[in-house]
């Protein structure tokens, strides 16, 4: 394709502008009607709390479903979206500018006092905008920033399933095709099954903490005030007090995947996370599967199986070590792997997975990321664009999360490490 046809396919057409909102019109109306287990937020600083309707992987689905049934019955063509990729792109990121907007000018004329929306204007335009005005803006009673994540996860798929669809039409689909789809649909829909994680409550996370736990019976409201959480809660005595935790602390506690959402909790929307979620997530996230729609590669049977372990491993590591400090937030004295679990200072866990390594879930998403990219060979480095990429986030996460846990935990911190030397993988790093 040259620059021109390029520059051509970059301009939104109908069809695409149709596809883009008639998804987004399903997902408002799927989420408000589809049973789902409905998870209570975090408390906000005016004492009220949020509540998700976490029936994602229903409407997922459905909609694939609904989707099939219209294929099967010539309404639409299974390769729409594979055929008009650079369009969706293009519409998609528009979008995502004018909805930021409308939330910016929205955000300035609230005069809303609750927590969810309250404005938080800095005056800086720019900052304003990128990084959002409110916590949790709604439209039509939908909460954008859970609606947003959902169909970003959602539209990963129907772009793989589509390129899927284009890959067969073409007579060109492969085993690496086939591996890559099969790796990328199982990551989504445990994404979906385990929803519910990404409302974790800070009663959760503060359930594990051995210096609040005997003391505090409710937590009344939370605040962010400047690199702090303050809690106001009420001992068991009956007085109120305001416990202040850092940011640090809490950060050294989030997961990778869709345990913990810190965007879901604590940040505004703006246009960071809506280009995340839209853009970023499902048109990065499928880079692999367009490579293999025009490279076809050939892999030798040992190649398969190698690159199945590797997906097998990772998603053991990654999902058992996020169960294993979500259960231990829950109940510090559940069994892990059949024994009690070693504790440091009454507060960092260091049995199971993370008596391995300190970080060991990003080493269990650094193998799922390899295992979406391993099928296209090496041949190219283009289609090990997210695996690279998640490699820097991570160890540039966990350098910054390392140097703020030891500064709040001090010798816990470094016993802890002593206990457990490795960072993300054992006998390297």
């Amino acid at each position: 394709m040259d620059l021109d046809s390029t520059l051509h396919a970059l301009v939104p057409s109908s069809i695409s502008v149709t596809m883009l909102l008639g998804f987004f019109a399903y997902l408002g109306i799927a989420g408000t009607v589809i049973p789902g287990k409905v998870v209570p937020g975090v408390i906000l600083s005016d004492g009220t709390r949020l509540h998700y309707r976490c029936n994602g992987l229903l409407t997922l689905i459905l909609l694939v479903a609904l989707l099939g049934i219209g294929v099967w019955m010539s309404f639409i063509s299974p390769t729409a979206i594979a055929d008009n990729g650079l369009e969706l792109l293009s519409a998609t990121l528009i979008f995502s500018f004018v909805v930021t907007l409308i939330l910016y000018v929205a955000g300035r004329r609230s005069h809303n006092q609750g927590s969810s929306l309250k404005p938080h204007v800095t005056g800086n335009l720019i900052d304003d905008w990128w990084f959002g005005i409110q916590l949790n803006p709604q439209f039509m009673g939908i909460d954008l920033k859970f609606f947003f994540v959902r169909a970003g996860m959602m539209g990963w798929l129907l772009i793989n399933l589509s390129i899927l669809a284009k890959s067969v039409k073409e007579s060109n689909l492969s085993q690496s095709m086939i591996l890559y789809q099969i790796f990328c649909v199982l990551y989504i829909l445990d994404y979906f099954f385990y929803e519910e994680y990404m409302t974790s409550t800070f009663s959760e996370l503060l359930g594990s903490m051995t210096l609040y736990e005997k003391n505090i019976l409710e937590i009344e409201a939370e605040n962010r005030v400047g690199g702090k959480v303050v809690l106001q809660c009420r001992e068991k005595g009956g007085e109120m007090i305001n416990v202040a935790i850092e940011v640090a602390k809490i950060t050294c506690m989030w997961n990778s995947g869709a345990t913990l959402r810190w965007d879901i909790i604590a940040e505004k929307l703006g246009f960071m996370l809506v280009f995340g979620d839209l853009v970023w997530i499902p048109f990065t996230f499928s880079i692999q599967g367009w490579w293999l729609l025009g490279n076809k590669v050939e892999l030798t049977t040992a190649a398969v199986i190698a690159n199945c372990i590797v997906f097998l491993i990772g998603y053991r590591v990654f999902r058992g070590a996020n169960k294993q400090k979500h259960v231990f937030k829950k109940n510090p004295k559940a069994p892990i792997w059949g024994r009690p679990p070693k504790v440091i200072g009454g507060k960092l866990l260091a049995s199971g997975y993370w008596g391995i390594a300190r970080h060991c879930n990003y080493l269990g998403d650094l193998l799922l990321a390899a295992s979406f990219s391993l099928p296209c060979g090496i041949i190219s480095p283009i289609p090990y664009f997210y695996p690279i990429y998640l490699l820097i986030l991570l160890i540039w996460r966990e350098r910054r999360d390392e140097a703020r846990c030891a500064e709040k935990y001090r010798e816990v911190w470094a016993e802890y490490c002593k206990l457990v030397p490795w960072r993300i993988l054992p006998y390297a790093y």
